[in-house]
């Protein structure tokens, strides 16, 4: 299967051989010679220029990301092309494991030890760099966030490359040996291919389906939801864009830390996301209106004890509104929603990973008035860590005053 995209001028040379997926380099015979080493030269040529301004480590982690390419193209290597492409590659990967010899059993014991304590991470961008396309999600939903989650954590997966790549024994030299290669492919030479191509795969995907399908679902579901005088359906709706509005501000944030924005993107969502709270706005007061048939919505939690989220909730609402009594907490994720996110923090892009949860918060305030609020709480891990930071209120999806004696029903 051949990708097509129209906008590749904004995608780095090496990134758009990217666009043959990657089922073709688990032995299917159909990717031509010429392709692969369009693939492995172009590998071979960023290596050179990562060497060639000092960055020995990132060179590294390119050399090994075209080991999977290697190992293919060695069984055509009596062909000029091919016997060239690897003799440019087998140079830049002798330059950068300068001196270096087959590697002693030693050797493979501290790699396989640096490879299981990395397991957590590497295990993650195998699943998150995909880059058979067959394999991908297919649901809307999923699929936007598999993408709005390469682009996201791109520079995450490649420090976690980078951390590896200088611990690596000279690749070339695992490569002599095919028990040693296949043990070592799933591991660690596919999840360096996969961050190598991955992005620009997602990229070309991104600008030529996602942000303009999504865009076009959100603006229309923004003007028919002003028809709506259901204030339950208003907020269903509002719910739902903000969903997509989240992919879509973290695949701007992603293309502008790249230095590649989609046009006016940015502004876009900046008005939809003004239009969405308007409504949200809208159905709180349609609720207040009707105080009286207002209720509880039911709760769904279903991962885990139910009683740990809540208490998380309860102290996370309870930092952001002290003066609150807490009357009643509902849980309306039945698990929570994951996903990578990138943003403008101060004067640089931050990455982080992050886990969300809704859940309707009954209340007293402190004029004795009774209401619920709708929120998103969310907690977060930075980079490449791995601990997680406690649950913090995040933004309020809506809100409604309710009689004190309805709350339990």
């Amino acid at each position: 299967m051949r990708v097509q995209c129209r906008h590749m001028a904004f995608v780095v040379c090496w990134l758009f051989i990217a666009l043959v997926p990657l089922y073709q380099l688990r032995g299917q015979t159909s990717l031509r010679v010429p392709e692969r080493v369009q693939y492995l030269q172009s590998l071979t040529d960023a290596a050179q220029t990562a060497l060639d301004k000092g960055e020995r480590t990132e060179s590294k982690r390119l050399i090994i990301a075209g080991i999977p390419l290697v190992h293919l193209l060695t069984k055509n290597s009596e062909m000029a092309l091919v016997a060239q492409t690897l003799k440019q590659y087998q140079a830049v990967h002798n330059k950068a494991w300068e001196g270096a010899s087959t590697p002693k059993p030693a050797d493979m014991e501290s790699l396989m030890a640096l490879l299981k304590k990395h397991s957590y991470g590497f295990k993650q961008i195998r699943r998150d760099f995909e880059t058979t396309t067959e394999l991908w999600p297919k649901g809307a939903k999923q699929f936007r966030l598999f993408i709005s989650n390469m682009l996201a954590q791109k520079s995450v997966a490649k420090a976690r490359c980078r951390e590896l790549a200088d611990a690596v024994p000279a690749p070339l030299h695992l490569l002599e040996d095919q028990a040693r290669y296949e043990s070592l492919n799933g591991s660690l030479f596919e999840p360096f291919y996969n961050v190598a191509f991955g992005p620009g795969l997602a990229e070309a995907f991104a600008r030529d389906k996602v942000v303009p399908d999504t865009l076009i679902d959100v603006e229309g579901q923004l003007s028919r939801v002003k028809d709506i005088s259901n204030p339950s359906l208003i907020h269903a709706a509002v719910w739902q864009m903000e969903e997509n509005l989240r992919v879509l501000a973290n695949i701007d944030a992603a293309l502008r830390s790249e230095k590649a924005p989609i046009e006016d993107l940015e502004g876009r969502v900046a008005a939809l996301k003004a239009g969405i709270q308007a409504e949200s706005e809208r159905a709180n007061k349609l609720f207040d209106g009707q105080i009286a048939s207002n209720r509880m919505p039911a709760d769904v939690w279903r991962s885990g004890p139910r009683v740990a989220i809540v208490g998380s909730i309860k102290r996370a609402y309870r930092a952001s509104n002290p003066g609150d009594e807490i009357q009643k907490i509902v849980v309306l994720s039945p698990s929570p929603e994951r996903q990578w996110e990138i943003f403008w923090s101060n004067d640089r892009f931050v990455t982080q990973y992050a886990m969300y949860v809704k859940a309707a918060v009954a209340v007293k305030e402190t004029d004795g008035t009774h209401r619920v609020h709708f929120n998103w709480y969310k907690r977060v891990r930075r980079g490449t860590e791995r601990a997680w930071s406690g649950w913090s209120y995040e933004v309020s999806a809506g809100t409604h005053l309710i009689l004190a004696e309805n709350i339990a029903n």
